[in-house]
Protein backbone atom coordinates (compact mmCIF):
# COMPACT_ATOMS: atom_id res chain seq x y z
CA UNK A 1 0.00 0.00 0.00
CA UNK A 2 2.99 2.51 0.64
CA UNK A 3 4.46 1.38 -2.31
CA UNK A 4 1.18 2.43 -4.52
CA UNK A 5 0.61 5.49 -2.30
CA UNK A 6 4.47 6.92 -3.36
CA UNK A 7 3.12 6.12 -7.12
CA UNK A 8 0.52 8.21 -7.33
CA UNK A 9 1.45 11.59 -8.64
CA UNK A 10 0.14 13.98 -6.38
CA UNK A 11 1.32 16.40 -3.95
CA UNK A 12 2.02 14.57 -0.41
CA UNK A 13 -0.67 16.68 1.29
CA UNK A 14 -3.29 15.56 -0.86
CA UNK A 15 -2.21 11.66 -0.34
CA UNK A 16 -2.88 11.93 3.37
CA UNK A 17 -6.17 10.18 3.79
CA UNK A 18 -4.46 7.41 2.05
CA UNK A 19 -2.68 6.43 4.10
CA UNK A 20 -3.52 4.60 8.06
CA UNK A 21 -4.80 1.41 6.48
CA UNK A 22 -5.09 -1.72 8.12
CA UNK A 23 -5.98 -4.09 5.16
CA UNK A 24 -6.28 -4.09 1.96
CA UNK A 25 -9.78 -3.29 1.92
CA UNK A 26 -9.89 -0.23 3.74
CA UNK A 27 -7.10 0.92 1.08
CA UNK A 28 -9.74 0.22 -1.33
CA UNK A 29 -12.72 1.94 0.08
CA UNK A 30 -9.96 5.47 0.75
CA UNK A 31 -9.31 5.27 -3.01
CA UNK A 32 -12.28 5.99 -3.80
CA UNK A 33 -13.02 8.42 -1.54
CA UNK A 34 -9.96 9.87 -3.02
CA UNK A 35 -11.09 9.50 -6.72
CA UNK A 36 -13.86 11.31 -5.95
CA UNK A 37 -12.01 14.20 -3.77
CA UNK A 38 -10.25 14.75 -7.01
CA UNK A 39 -12.73 14.50 -9.26
CA UNK A 40 -14.93 17.17 -7.57
CA UNK A 41 -11.68 19.05 -7.02
CA UNK A 42 -11.21 18.87 -11.17
CA UNK A 43 -14.59 20.06 -11.97
CA UNK A 44 -14.70 22.77 -9.74
CA UNK A 45 -11.54 23.92 -11.75
CA UNK A 46 -13.47 23.16 -15.14
CA UNK A 47 -10.46 20.66 -15.79
CA UNK A 48 -9.88 16.77 -16.10
CA UNK A 49 -7.80 15.22 -13.19
CA UNK A 50 -4.91 13.52 -14.61
CA UNK A 51 -4.53 11.66 -11.53
CA UNK A 52 -8.22 9.77 -12.01
CA UNK A 53 -7.40 9.01 -15.43
CA UNK A 54 -4.25 7.52 -14.34
CA UNK A 55 -6.13 5.50 -11.41
CA UNK A 56 -9.03 4.54 -13.49
CA UNK A 57 -6.20 3.33 -16.53
CA UNK A 58 -4.00 1.47 -14.53
CA UNK A 59 -4.97 -2.19 -13.99
CA UNK A 60 -2.66 -2.22 -10.76
CA UNK A 61 -4.86 -0.02 -8.85
CA UNK A 62 -8.07 -2.31 -10.27
CA UNK A 63 -7.20 -5.40 -9.24
CA UNK A 64 -8.77 -4.00 -6.02
CA UNK A 65 -11.74 -3.84 -7.18
CA UNK A 66 -14.29 -6.61 -7.83
CA UNK A 67 -14.89 -7.97 -11.48
CA UNK A 68 -17.37 -5.95 -12.94
CA UNK A 69 -18.43 -5.46 -17.09
CA UNK A 70 -16.25 -3.19 -19.14
CA UNK A 71 -17.32 0.79 -19.03
CA UNK A 72 -17.30 2.77 -22.17
CA UNK A 73 -15.91 5.46 -20.89
CA UNK A 74 -12.56 3.10 -19.48
CA UNK A 75 -9.88 4.00 -21.67
CA UNK A 76 -7.74 0.81 -21.12
CA UNK A 77 -10.24 -1.30 -23.53
CA UNK A 78 -9.14 0.04 -27.05
CA UNK A 79 -9.07 -1.43 -30.43
CA UNK A 80 -5.87 -3.29 -29.83
CA UNK A 81 -6.94 -4.56 -26.93
CA UNK A 82 -9.78 -7.07 -26.76
CA UNK A 83 -12.39 -6.53 -23.33
CA UNK A 84 -10.48 -7.70 -20.27
CA UNK A 85 -13.79 -8.91 -19.27
CA UNK A 86 -16.33 -11.71 -21.17
CA UNK A 87 -19.11 -13.36 -19.96
CA UNK A 88 -19.23 -16.76 -18.44
CA UNK A 89 -21.92 -18.99 -19.44
CA UNK A 90 -23.01 -19.50 -15.75
CA UNK A 91 -23.58 -15.41 -15.63
CA UNK A 92 -20.74 -13.28 -14.01
CA UNK A 93 -17.96 -11.88 -15.66
CA UNK A 94 -14.32 -13.82 -15.61
CA UNK A 95 -11.45 -11.96 -15.45
CA UNK A 96 -9.40 -11.98 -18.93
CA UNK A 97 -4.89 -11.38 -19.54
CA UNK A 98 -3.56 -8.65 -20.14
CA UNK A 99 -1.63 -9.24 -24.02
CA UNK A 100 -0.25 -6.01 -24.30
CA UNK A 101 0.83 -3.09 -21.61
CA UNK A 102 2.23 -0.96 -24.25
CA UNK A 103 -0.64 0.10 -25.77
CA UNK A 104 -1.83 2.34 -22.48
CA UNK A 105 -1.20 5.52 -23.70
CA UNK A 106 0.49 6.78 -20.38
CA UNK A 107 3.51 5.04 -18.41
CA UNK A 108 4.66 5.74 -15.74
CA UNK A 109 7.20 3.97 -13.02
CA UNK A 110 5.58 3.60 -9.27
CA UNK A 111 9.03 3.21 -8.18
CA UNK A 112 10.92 6.06 -9.50
CA UNK A 113 8.82 8.40 -11.35
CA UNK A 114 10.15 7.55 -14.48
CA UNK A 115 7.67 8.10 -17.67
CA UNK A 116 9.69 5.62 -19.98
CA UNK A 117 8.57 2.06 -18.29
CA UNK A 118 6.93 0.96 -15.77
CA UNK A 119 7.67 -0.68 -12.38
CA UNK A 120 7.99 -4.28 -13.64
CA UNK A 121 10.95 -3.21 -16.19
CA UNK A 122 12.34 -1.11 -13.48
CA UNK A 123 16.09 -1.28 -12.85
CA UNK A 124 15.67 0.23 -9.16
CA UNK A 125 14.34 -2.46 -7.80
CA UNK A 126 14.68 -1.48 -4.10
CA UNK A 127 13.27 1.79 -2.69
CA UNK A 128 13.68 3.01 0.84
CA UNK A 129 10.40 4.77 1.07
CA UNK A 130 11.66 6.51 4.01
CA UNK A 131 14.40 8.15 2.31
CA UNK A 132 13.78 8.02 -1.05
CA UNK A 133 16.97 6.62 -1.37
CA UNK A 134 17.33 2.99 -4.15
CA UNK A 135 18.82 0.13 -4.02
CA UNK A 136 17.44 -0.70 -0.31
CA UNK A 137 14.02 -1.08 1.24
CA UNK A 138 12.88 0.67 4.48
CA UNK A 139 13.63 -1.93 6.85
CA UNK A 140 17.57 -1.92 5.47
CA UNK A 141 17.89 1.87 5.73
CA UNK A 142 20.78 3.42 7.77
CA UNK A 143 19.27 6.42 8.07
CA UNK A 144 16.05 5.26 9.83
CA UNK A 145 17.26 2.60 11.71
CA UNK A 146 20.72 3.54 12.87
CA UNK A 147 23.00 0.62 13.90
CA UNK A 148 23.97 0.59 17.49
CA UNK A 149 27.14 0.92 18.34
CA UNK A 150 29.06 -2.15 19.73
CA UNK A 151 32.02 -2.00 22.11
CA UNK A 152 34.82 -4.21 22.31
CA UNK A 153 36.49 -5.20 25.13
CA UNK A 154 39.53 -7.71 24.56
CA UNK A 155 40.09 -10.15 27.26
CA UNK A 156 43.46 -11.84 28.12
CA UNK A 157 41.49 -14.83 29.66
CA UNK A 158 39.96 -17.15 27.35
CA UNK A 159 39.20 -20.61 28.42
CA UNK A 160 37.46 -22.56 26.30
CA UNK A 161 34.19 -23.48 26.95
CA UNK A 162 33.49 -26.72 24.58
CA UNK A 163 34.57 -30.27 25.31
CA UNK A 164 34.61 -33.92 24.67
CA UNK A 165 31.37 -35.40 25.90
CA UNK A 166 30.28 -39.52 25.71
CA UNK A 167 26.71 -39.90 26.26
CA UNK A 168 25.64 -43.38 26.08
CA UNK A 169 28.19 -44.89 24.22
CA UNK A 170 28.71 -41.86 21.47
CA UNK A 171 31.41 -39.06 21.58
CA UNK A 172 30.44 -36.15 20.71
CA UNK A 173 31.32 -32.08 20.97
CA UNK A 174 29.34 -30.28 23.76
CA UNK A 175 29.15 -26.41 24.57
CA UNK A 176 29.36 -26.41 28.62
CA UNK A 177 26.63 -23.89 29.58
CA UNK A 178 26.22 -22.19 33.12
CA UNK A 179 23.32 -20.15 32.05
CA UNK A 180 21.48 -23.12 31.18
CA UNK A 181 18.95 -25.13 33.55
CA UNK A 182 18.90 -27.79 30.69
CA UNK A 183 20.73 -30.53 29.22
CA UNK A 184 20.01 -30.08 25.07
CA UNK A 185 20.90 -33.07 22.42
CA UNK A 186 20.10 -32.64 18.70
CA UNK A 187 17.67 -35.22 17.52
CA UNK A 188 20.35 -36.23 15.01
CA UNK A 189 22.69 -37.99 17.83
CA UNK A 190 19.48 -39.12 19.76
CA UNK A 191 18.86 -40.89 16.11
CA UNK A 192 21.95 -42.89 16.91
CA UNK A 193 21.85 -43.62 20.86
CA UNK A 194 18.97 -46.37 19.37
CA UNK A 195 17.06 -45.26 22.81
CA UNK A 196 13.63 -47.08 22.88
CA UNK A 197 11.41 -43.55 23.06
CA UNK A 198 11.16 -39.88 24.39
CA UNK A 199 8.89 -39.30 27.55
CA UNK A 200 6.74 -35.75 26.25
CA UNK A 201 7.82 -32.66 27.88
CA UNK A 202 4.79 -29.89 27.84
CA UNK A 203 7.29 -26.93 28.22
CA UNK A 204 8.90 -24.79 26.56
CA UNK A 205 12.91 -23.55 26.12
CA UNK A 206 13.69 -19.86 25.84
CA UNK A 207 17.52 -18.27 25.46
CA UNK A 208 19.02 -15.53 23.88
CA UNK A 209 16.92 -12.91 22.55
CA UNK A 210 13.75 -14.76 24.34
CA UNK A 211 13.51 -17.03 21.12
CA UNK A 212 11.31 -19.95 22.39
CA UNK A 213 11.92 -23.62 21.47
CA UNK A 214 9.57 -26.24 21.87
CA UNK A 215 11.79 -29.74 22.57
CA UNK A 216 10.51 -32.57 21.01
CA UNK A 217 10.86 -34.63 24.65
CA UNK A 218 12.95 -35.87 26.66
CA UNK A 219 15.32 -39.54 27.80
CA UNK A 220 16.96 -40.37 30.94
CA UNK A 221 20.98 -40.90 29.55
CA UNK A 222 24.30 -41.61 31.09
CA UNK A 223 26.70 -38.42 30.81
CA UNK A 224 30.52 -38.93 31.05
CA UNK A 225 32.86 -35.52 30.92
CA UNK A 226 36.37 -36.65 31.35
CA UNK A 227 36.49 -38.98 34.74
CA UNK A 228 32.97 -37.29 35.90
CA UNK A 229 29.86 -39.53 35.27
CA UNK A 230 25.92 -39.22 35.91
CA UNK A 231 22.77 -40.26 34.82
CA UNK A 232 20.79 -37.18 33.93
CA UNK A 233 17.38 -35.84 32.09
CA UNK A 234 18.37 -34.69 28.72
CA UNK A 235 16.36 -32.74 26.41
CA UNK A 236 16.39 -33.42 22.22
CA UNK A 237 15.84 -30.60 20.09
CA UNK A 238 15.78 -30.37 16.32
CA UNK A 239 18.83 -30.46 14.93
CA UNK A 240 18.80 -26.48 13.59
CA UNK A 241 18.35 -25.22 17.27
CA UNK A 242 22.35 -25.43 17.88
CA UNK A 243 25.53 -25.19 16.58
CA UNK A 244 26.60 -27.89 18.87
CA UNK A 245 25.94 -31.82 19.21
CA UNK A 246 25.34 -31.31 23.08
CA UNK A 247 24.78 -28.63 25.28
CA UNK A 248 25.53 -29.05 29.48
CA UNK A 249 23.64 -27.37 32.05
CA UNK A 250 23.36 -26.86 35.09
CA UNK A 251 21.24 -30.13 35.94
CA UNK A 252 25.02 -31.85 34.94
CA UNK A 253 27.20 -29.21 36.24
CA UNK A 254 25.27 -29.24 40.15
CA UNK A 255 26.02 -32.88 40.15
CA UNK A 256 30.01 -32.73 39.93
CA UNK A 257 32.54 -30.00 41.09
CA UNK A 258 33.02 -27.70 37.70
CA UNK A 259 36.80 -25.90 38.24
CA UNK A 260 37.11 -23.29 35.29
CA UNK A 261 40.93 -21.74 34.76
CA UNK A 262 42.93 -20.79 31.82
CA UNK A 263 42.81 -24.41 30.17
CA UNK A 264 39.16 -24.39 30.00
CA UNK A 265 36.77 -26.53 32.45
CA UNK A 266 36.99 -29.44 34.48
CA UNK A 267 34.29 -31.64 36.01
CA UNK A 268 34.94 -34.13 38.29
CA UNK A 269 33.53 -36.27 41.11
CA UNK A 270 32.01 -34.20 43.69
CA UNK A 271 32.73 -36.51 46.54
CA UNK A 272 36.26 -36.83 45.60
CA UNK A 273 38.36 -37.85 49.04
CA UNK A 274 41.92 -37.98 47.70
CA UNK A 275 44.08 -36.39 44.70
CA UNK A 276 47.73 -36.90 43.87
CA UNK A 277 49.25 -33.35 43.54
CA UNK A 278 53.17 -33.62 43.39
CA UNK A 279 53.61 -37.04 45.30
CA UNK A 280 52.07 -35.49 48.15
CA UNK A 281 48.17 -37.15 49.16
CA UNK A 282 45.98 -33.75 49.64
CA UNK A 283 42.77 -34.57 51.78
CA UNK A 284 40.09 -32.22 50.39
CA UNK A 285 37.61 -30.91 53.24
CA UNK A 286 34.63 -28.90 52.15
CA UNK A 287 34.08 -25.54 54.80
CA UNK A 288 29.65 -25.13 54.51
CA UNK A 289 27.97 -22.85 57.08
CA UNK A 290 25.57 -25.19 58.96
CA UNK A 291 24.82 -21.99 60.93
CA UNK A 292 21.24 -22.72 62.66
CA UNK A 293 18.82 -19.62 63.65
CA UNK A 294 18.68 -20.52 67.96
CA UNK A 295 15.17 -18.96 69.11
CA UNK A 296 16.06 -18.19 72.23
CA UNK A 297 14.34 -15.64 74.40
CA UNK A 298 15.18 -12.38 74.50
CA UNK A 299 14.68 -11.75 78.16
CA UNK A 300 17.89 -14.71 78.87
CA UNK A 301 21.00 -13.37 80.41
CA UNK A 302 24.01 -13.80 77.80
CA UNK A 303 25.53 -16.12 80.74
CA UNK A 304 22.60 -19.07 80.02
CA UNK A 305 22.37 -17.85 76.07
CA UNK A 306 25.63 -19.14 76.01
CA UNK A 307 25.23 -22.49 78.17
CA UNK A 308 22.61 -22.78 75.69
CA UNK A 309 23.41 -22.61 72.40
CA UNK A 310 26.60 -24.57 73.31
CA UNK A 311 24.47 -27.70 74.59
CA UNK A 312 22.58 -27.15 70.83
CA UNK A 313 25.50 -27.03 68.79
CA UNK A 314 27.30 -29.78 69.90
CA UNK A 315 23.95 -32.22 70.04
CA UNK A 316 24.46 -35.22 67.65
CA UNK A 317 22.23 -38.33 67.51
CA UNK A 318 24.25 -41.15 68.72
CA UNK A 319 21.87 -43.84 68.83
CA UNK A 320 23.02 -45.72 71.36
CA UNK A 321 20.00 -46.95 72.58
CA UNK A 322 16.45 -48.81 71.12
CA UNK A 323 12.86 -49.45 71.68
CA UNK A 324 10.85 -52.08 70.73
CA UNK A 325 8.62 -49.75 69.30
CA UNK A 326 7.58 -50.97 65.40
CA UNK A 327 4.45 -50.49 63.15
CA UNK A 328 2.09 -53.66 63.23
CA UNK A 329 -0.47 -53.40 60.44
CA UNK A 330 -3.63 -56.03 60.51
CA UNK A 331 -6.14 -55.46 58.07
CA UNK A 332 -10.08 -56.78 58.52
CA UNK A 333 -9.89 -58.53 54.70
CA UNK A 334 -7.98 -60.34 52.82
CA UNK A 335 -8.73 -58.82 49.29
CA UNK A 336 -5.39 -56.29 48.29
CA UNK A 337 -5.91 -52.62 47.64
CA UNK A 338 -4.08 -51.39 44.60
CA UNK A 339 -3.73 -48.35 43.13
CA UNK A 340 -2.38 -47.26 39.31
CA UNK A 341 -0.35 -44.69 39.49
CA UNK A 342 -2.22 -41.26 39.00
CA UNK A 343 -1.05 -38.81 36.31
CA UNK A 344 1.15 -36.35 37.31
CA UNK A 345 2.29 -32.71 36.00
CA UNK A 346 6.01 -32.50 34.94
CA UNK A 347 7.09 -30.25 37.60
CA UNK A 348 5.34 -32.66 40.29
CA UNK A 349 6.60 -35.81 38.70
CA UNK A 350 10.31 -34.29 39.39
CA UNK A 351 9.33 -33.52 42.60
CA UNK A 352 8.04 -37.28 43.56
CA UNK A 353 11.33 -38.64 41.49
CA UNK A 354 13.52 -36.17 44.18
CA UNK A 355 12.04 -37.79 46.54
CA UNK A 356 12.31 -41.10 46.20
CA UNK A 357 15.59 -41.29 44.96
CA UNK A 358 16.21 -39.50 48.32
CA UNK A 359 14.02 -42.14 51.03
CA UNK A 360 16.15 -44.89 49.02
CA UNK A 361 19.25 -43.26 49.94
CA UNK A 362 18.26 -42.79 53.67
CA UNK A 363 17.07 -46.12 53.95
CA UNK A 364 13.32 -45.10 54.40
CA UNK A 365 12.11 -46.73 51.70
CA UNK A 366 12.91 -49.66 49.53
CA UNK A 367 11.97 -51.54 45.78
CA UNK A 368 8.96 -53.77 46.16
CA UNK A 369 6.23 -56.07 44.18
CA UNK A 370 3.38 -55.72 46.99
CA UNK A 371 -0.10 -56.92 45.81
CA UNK A 372 -0.99 -53.35 47.80
CA UNK A 373 -0.55 -50.27 46.45
CA UNK A 374 -1.48 -46.57 47.00
CA UNK A 375 -0.87 -43.26 44.76
CA UNK A 376 1.02 -40.39 45.66
CA UNK A 377 0.13 -37.05 46.32
CA UNK A 378 1.53 -33.52 46.39
CA UNK A 379 0.55 -31.45 49.54
CA UNK A 380 1.38 -27.86 49.65
CA UNK A 381 2.70 -26.99 53.26
CA UNK A 382 2.47 -23.58 54.87
CA UNK A 383 5.47 -22.07 53.97
CA UNK A 384 4.63 -22.41 49.90
CA UNK A 385 6.12 -25.52 49.82
CA UNK A 386 5.72 -29.04 48.41
CA UNK A 387 5.91 -32.30 50.04
CA UNK A 388 5.52 -35.98 48.91
CA UNK A 389 2.22 -37.67 50.31
CA UNK A 390 0.85 -41.51 50.19
CA UNK A 391 -2.90 -41.63 49.86
CA UNK A 392 -3.48 -44.44 51.87
CA UNK A 393 -7.57 -43.71 52.62
CA UNK A 394 -8.74 -46.91 51.30
CA UNK A 395 -6.31 -48.81 53.32
CA UNK A 396 -7.29 -46.73 56.65
CA UNK A 397 -10.72 -48.13 55.70
CA UNK A 398 -9.53 -52.17 56.25
CA UNK A 399 -6.78 -51.05 58.51
CA UNK A 400 -7.27 -52.42 62.46
CA UNK A 401 -7.10 -49.43 64.17
CA UNK A 402 -4.20 -49.03 67.19
CA UNK A 403 -6.15 -48.02 70.04
CA UNK A 404 -2.90 -46.32 72.11
CA UNK A 405 -4.05 -42.86 73.36
CA UNK A 406 -2.92 -39.33 72.12
CA UNK A 407 -2.83 -37.15 75.49
CA UNK A 408 -5.61 -34.60 75.98
CA UNK A 409 -5.11 -31.05 75.08
CA UNK A 410 -7.14 -29.75 78.28
CA UNK A 411 -4.87 -32.21 80.80
CA UNK A 412 -1.66 -30.93 78.72
CA UNK A 413 -2.92 -27.53 79.40
CA UNK A 414 -4.20 -28.13 83.12
CA UNK A 415 -0.45 -28.80 83.74
CA UNK A 416 0.81 -25.95 82.27
CA UNK A 417 -0.32 -23.48 85.08
CA UNK A 418 2.85 -23.69 87.53
CA UNK A 419 5.64 -22.90 84.63
CA UNK A 420 6.68 -19.54 84.15
CA UNK A 421 9.78 -20.50 81.79
CA UNK A 422 9.39 -22.90 78.48
CA UNK A 423 10.88 -24.42 76.02
CA UNK A 424 9.92 -26.73 73.16
CA UNK A 425 11.61 -29.46 70.29
CA UNK A 426 10.36 -29.92 67.23
CA UNK A 427 11.23 -33.00 66.02
CA UNK A 428 12.73 -33.74 62.31
CA UNK A 429 10.46 -36.21 60.25
CA UNK A 430 9.29 -37.75 63.32
CA UNK A 431 7.33 -40.36 62.29
CA UNK A 432 10.39 -41.76 60.37
CA UNK A 433 12.44 -42.40 63.70
CA UNK A 434 10.07 -45.93 63.87
CA UNK A 435 10.57 -49.00 62.21
CA UNK A 436 7.86 -51.30 60.31
CA UNK A 437 7.64 -54.37 61.17
CA UNK A 438 9.13 -56.96 58.19
CA UNK A 439 5.49 -58.61 57.84
CA UNK A 440 4.09 -55.14 57.91
CA UNK A 441 6.18 -53.58 55.00
CA UNK A 442 4.06 -54.88 51.82
CA UNK A 443 0.64 -52.65 53.14
CA UNK A 444 2.70 -49.67 53.07
CA UNK A 445 3.44 -50.21 49.23
CA UNK A 446 3.32 -46.96 46.93
CA UNK A 447 3.36 -46.72 43.25
CA UNK A 448 4.64 -43.72 41.30
CA UNK A 449 5.60 -43.10 37.39
CA UNK A 450 9.08 -45.03 38.01
CA UNK A 451 8.37 -48.12 40.30
CA UNK A 452 6.66 -49.32 43.34
CA UNK A 453 8.41 -49.45 46.66
CA UNK A 454 7.72 -50.04 50.12
CA UNK A 455 8.38 -47.96 53.45
CA UNK A 456 11.04 -49.51 56.14
CA UNK A 457 10.18 -46.54 58.31
CA UNK A 458 6.40 -45.44 59.60
CA UNK A 459 5.07 -43.49 56.84
CA UNK A 460 2.88 -40.49 57.07
CA UNK A 461 -0.91 -40.92 56.16
CA UNK A 462 -1.32 -44.07 57.89
CA UNK A 463 -4.44 -43.98 60.42
CA UNK A 464 -2.34 -45.58 63.08
CA UNK A 465 1.16 -43.99 62.60
CA UNK A 466 0.43 -40.98 65.26
CA UNK A 467 -0.78 -43.79 67.55
CA UNK A 468 2.57 -45.47 67.31
CA UNK A 469 4.92 -42.92 67.25
CA UNK A 470 3.22 -41.45 70.77
CA UNK A 471 4.19 -44.66 71.86
CA UNK A 472 7.48 -44.72 70.81
CA UNK A 473 8.17 -41.02 72.46
CA UNK A 474 6.30 -41.63 75.68
CA UNK A 475 9.05 -44.67 76.07
CA UNK A 476 11.73 -42.72 75.28
CA UNK A 477 11.00 -39.71 77.65
CA UNK A 478 8.79 -41.89 80.23
CA UNK A 479 11.43 -40.80 83.38
CA UNK A 480 11.07 -36.97 82.40
CA UNK A 481 7.26 -37.50 81.96
CA UNK A 482 6.63 -38.96 85.15
CA UNK A 483 8.94 -36.47 87.05
CA UNK A 484 6.88 -33.64 85.38
CA UNK A 485 9.70 -32.17 83.69
CA UNK A 486 8.55 -33.13 79.65
CA UNK A 487 5.10 -33.19 78.08
CA UNK A 488 5.14 -34.87 74.76
CA UNK A 489 2.56 -34.71 71.94
CA UNK A 490 3.59 -36.40 68.78
CA UNK A 491 6.38 -34.33 67.51
CA UNK A 492 6.41 -31.47 69.86
CA UNK A 493 7.83 -32.05 73.01
CA UNK A 494 7.46 -28.83 75.61
CA UNK A 495 10.06 -28.91 78.73
CA UNK A 496 8.97 -26.94 81.78
CA UNK A 497 10.63 -24.67 84.15
CA UNK A 498 10.10 -22.14 86.57
CA UNK A 499 13.45 -20.46 85.91
CA UNK A 500 15.97 -20.42 83.40
CA UNK A 501 18.46 -21.46 85.18
CA UNK A 502 16.18 -24.97 85.95
CA UNK A 503 15.30 -24.21 82.03
CA UNK A 504 19.21 -25.06 80.92
CA UNK A 505 19.35 -27.78 83.22
CA UNK A 506 15.75 -29.42 81.61
CA UNK A 507 17.19 -29.21 78.48
CA UNK A 508 20.63 -30.63 78.98
CA UNK A 509 18.81 -33.49 80.09
CA UNK A 510 16.04 -33.86 77.32
CA UNK A 511 18.93 -33.30 74.79
CA UNK A 512 21.11 -35.91 76.41
CA UNK A 513 18.43 -38.59 76.10
CA UNK A 514 17.34 -37.71 72.78
CA UNK A 515 21.29 -38.17 71.77
CA UNK A 516 20.97 -41.62 73.28
CA UNK A 517 18.02 -42.57 70.84
CA UNK A 518 19.23 -40.53 67.52
CA UNK A 519 16.17 -38.36 67.45
CA UNK A 520 16.42 -35.90 64.89
CA UNK A 521 15.73 -32.10 65.59
CA UNK A 522 14.81 -29.52 64.04
CA UNK A 523 16.06 -26.92 66.17
CA UNK A 524 14.87 -23.68 63.30
CA UNK A 525 11.75 -24.50 64.74
CA UNK A 526 12.45 -25.21 68.04
CA UNK A 527 12.31 -22.60 71.08
CA UNK A 528 14.84 -22.39 74.22
CA UNK A 529 14.02 -20.35 77.68
CA UNK A 530 11.38 -18.58 76.67
CA UNK A 531 8.29 -17.03 78.80
CA UNK A 532 5.89 -17.23 76.17
CA UNK A 533 5.50 -19.68 73.49
CA UNK A 534 2.94 -21.04 71.33
CA UNK A 535 1.66 -24.81 72.06
CA UNK A 536 -1.15 -27.22 70.35
CA UNK A 537 -2.79 -23.76 68.89
CA UNK A 538 -2.27 -21.66 72.60
CA UNK A 539 -0.51 -19.00 73.56
CA UNK A 540 1.11 -19.69 77.20
CA UNK A 541 2.31 -16.72 79.28
CA UNK A 542 3.13 -15.24 82.77
CA UNK A 543 0.69 -18.64 84.00
CA UNK A 544 -1.97 -17.94 81.48
CA UNK A 545 -3.05 -19.63 78.52
CA UNK A 546 -4.79 -17.48 75.15
CA UNK A 547 -5.31 -19.06 71.90
CA UNK A 548 -3.25 -18.13 69.35
CA UNK A 549 -3.70 -15.53 66.78
CA UNK A 550 -5.39 -17.96 64.15
CA UNK A 551 -7.42 -19.63 66.08
CA UNK A 552 -8.84 -15.42 67.19
CA UNK A 553 -8.78 -14.49 63.47
CA UNK A 554 -12.40 -15.31 62.81
CA UNK A 555 -13.63 -14.09 65.66
CA UNK A 556 -11.79 -11.01 64.98
CA UNK A 557 -12.95 -10.43 61.57
CA UNK A 558 -16.49 -11.67 62.41
CA UNK A 559 -18.74 -8.73 60.30
CA UNK A 560 -20.73 -6.83 62.74
CA UNK A 561 -24.59 -7.84 62.64
CA UNK A 562 -26.74 -5.86 60.54
CA UNK A 563 -30.58 -7.71 61.42
CA UNK A 564 -32.04 -9.38 63.92
CA UNK A 565 -31.05 -12.81 62.43
CA UNK A 566 -27.36 -12.08 62.39
CA UNK A 567 -27.46 -10.97 65.80
CA UNK A 568 -29.05 -14.56 66.88
CA UNK A 569 -26.53 -16.08 65.17
CA UNK A 570 -23.56 -14.49 67.18
CA UNK A 571 -24.99 -14.75 70.28
CA UNK A 572 -25.73 -18.72 69.60
CA UNK A 573 -22.34 -19.60 70.97
CA UNK A 574 -21.11 -17.14 73.84
CA UNK A 575 -19.04 -19.79 75.30
CA UNK A 576 -16.98 -20.56 72.48
CA UNK A 577 -16.35 -16.89 71.77
CA UNK A 578 -16.02 -16.37 75.97
CA UNK A 579 -12.80 -19.31 75.36
CA UNK A 580 -11.54 -17.19 71.89
CA UNK A 581 -11.83 -14.01 73.23
CA UNK A 582 -7.96 -12.90 74.12
CA UNK A 583 -8.91 -10.80 76.81
CA UNK A 584 -10.19 -13.54 79.09
CA UNK A 585 -7.78 -16.23 79.77
CA UNK A 586 -8.45 -19.76 79.25
CA UNK A 587 -7.34 -20.96 83.07
CA UNK A 588 -6.83 -18.33 86.00
CA UNK A 589 -4.02 -17.21 87.11
CA UNK A 590 -3.38 -19.00 90.41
Amino acid sequence: MHYVIKGINDKQENKTILYGCKNLFEFKEKLKVYEVIKSDYAKSKGGFDKTKARYDSNPRFNSFDKLKPKREHDDRFNSKNESAYKVKSSGGFERMKYNNFESRKSKFCFNCGDPNHISRFCVHKDKGFECGAFEHKASECDKTNPKPEVATLDVKFKPRLDNKVTIEDISVNSLIDTGSQATLLRKSVFDKLNMCKLYPLNLSLSGFGKCKVNPLGYFKGNIKIDDFKCNVDICVVENNVMSYDVIVGMNVLLQGETVINEDGIVIKEKFQRMEEVDSLSVLPIDVTSNEVELNIGPDVPNIFKDKVQQSILSYVPHKTKTTDAELNILVKSNEPISHQPRRLPFSEKKIVQTQVAEWLEQGIVEPCSSEYSSPVVIVRKKDGTQRVCIDYRRLNKVVVKDRFPLPLIEDILDRLQGSRVFSTIDLKNPFFHVDVNKDSRKYTSFVTHEGQYQFLKVPFGLCNSPAVFQGYINTIFRPLINDGIVLPYLDDIIILSSSFEEGIERVERVLSIASEYGLEINFNKSHFLKKGIEFLGHVIEDGKIFPSTLKTKAVLNFPEPANLKQIHSFCDSPDIFESLSQNTPLLPDH
